[in-house]
């Protein structure tokens, strides 16, 4: 069936950052699957849709898949409050405003558990956990030994498969925690989701959301074919215990080759939100590098190896390949050097050898691979 997705918010995955948005758009497209994004849906004829910027396609079938709002007509009729997310709004033990009635599922609105603001988080998981704690919460009103229990409140995991490959998510993205009013600092690294020596390693990017300068996790993301959700489930569990990248950095995972490497992806992303709050390798957003054109005092450094950089690379950045860097940093212009490689592990090498000479360096943060996914343009 031929498919297209319509979505009206300038990206798919509205739970995931730009540049997993984007791997996740360009998954969907490689499997055959058309996306359009920035656009909605102006009306539905017979044999054709038509959408806002006055273009047109044909359809046998449409599919309208727009979120989910509470059904509050009962509450409301009851005179029960809502809450200024659009949820029926309860308390910590789930009980509404009248103390007879208690509310679970979507229909309510809960704290997000990372940023404290109230937040209607309509998902399978929270509300099947909220039922439970409601009908315990009624049953301990009566039955001797039971004792109300507390909801906490959810930070939204989720996850998704495209064709052959996962995408998932837990607490704010970025954009979130920025909006929320944290000051955040992000790690992102593309790394085997088990030790490469052994066959059948996948790439799996992952990303790393925190709080500077306590480090605390607020959020992360993960794509790839293998591994995924194997690491957003170990970074919810973080996330519901407060844990720093600190924590992360030192966290003892099963380790064999067949599952993983001696250190895990997410203990490769905590080392490097480490390094840059220690300020051994300060890192930069490449989305938020992309949005601020570099000043004149501000240079690219490009350490890909040759046949990396004939792949792909930035227009304009200087290239150096991070072997011959040390031979050639006469090169180097006493200028802010932005380093990137293809993944980031050798711009981490390359700002210690600059930092080690005295000049001023930072890391993009998931190298090039993050920057073509956060929309810089590949030149070859």
């Amino acid at each position: 069936i031929k498919t297209t997705v319509v979505e009206l918010a300038t990206q798919i995955m509205a739970t995931m950052d730009k540049e997993f948005a984007a791997a996740a758009q360009k998954q969907l497209e490689a499997g055959g699957v058309a996306a359009k994004t920035g656009i909605g849906l102006a009306s539905i004829g017979p044999k054709t849709v038509q959408l806002s910027d006055g273009s047109e396609l044909p359809a046998d079938l449409v599919l309208l898949s727009v979120g989910v709002r509470s059904e509050l007509t009962l509450a409301k009729a009851a005179g029960l409050s809502v809450g200024a997310a659009g949820g029926l709004q309860v308390d910590e033990f789930l009980r509404t405003s009248d103390p007879s009635i208690w509310a679970a599922g979507d229909m309510i609105e809960t704290v997000n558990l990372i940023s404290g603001k109230k937040a209607r988080i309509p998902l399978a998981g929270p509300a099947n956990r909220q039922g439970r704690l409601a009908a315990t919460n009624i049953a301990s009103t009566y039955l001797p030994g039971v004792a109300a229990r507390r909801y906490r409140g959810a930070f939204g995991s989720s996850v998704v498969k495209i064709f052959d490959t996962t995408a998932a998510s837990t607490g704010l993205t970025e954009k979130a925690a920025r909006d929320a009013g944290f000051l955040v600092g992000t790690s992102t690294v593309h790394k085997g989701h088990h030790a490469g020596y052994y066959p059948g390693a996948e790439i799996l990017s992952l990303k790393l959301v925190w709080e500077k300068p306590s480090g605390r996790l607020l959020g992360a993301q993960a794509f790839g074919k293998q591994g995924v959700e194997k690491r957003i489930d170990a970074l919810a569990v973080a996330l519901l215990g407060k844990l720093t990248v600190q924590d992360l950095a030192e966290a003892d995972f099963a380790y064999a080759p067949p599952y993983s490497s001696a250190n895990d992806p997410i203990n490769m992303a905590a080392f490097s939100a480490q390094n840059a709050l220690e300020g051994v390798c300060p890192l930069a957003t490449p989305d938020q590098l992309l949005a601020q054109p570099l000043t004149p005092d501000e240079i690219l450094l490009d350490v890909q190896t040759l046949g990396e950089h004939s792949k792909g690379h930035a227009a304009g950045a200087l290239h150096i390949p991070i072997d011959e860097l040390r031979d050639n940093l006469a090169q180097v212009p006493a200028k802010k050097v932005h380093v990137y490689c293809k993944d980031g592990f050798q711009g981490y090498l390359a700002v210690r050898i600059l930092k080690q000479n005295g000049i001023d360096a930072d890391n993009i943060a998931g190298g090039w691979t993050s920057m073509v996914r956060c929309g810089w343009e590949e030149t070859k």
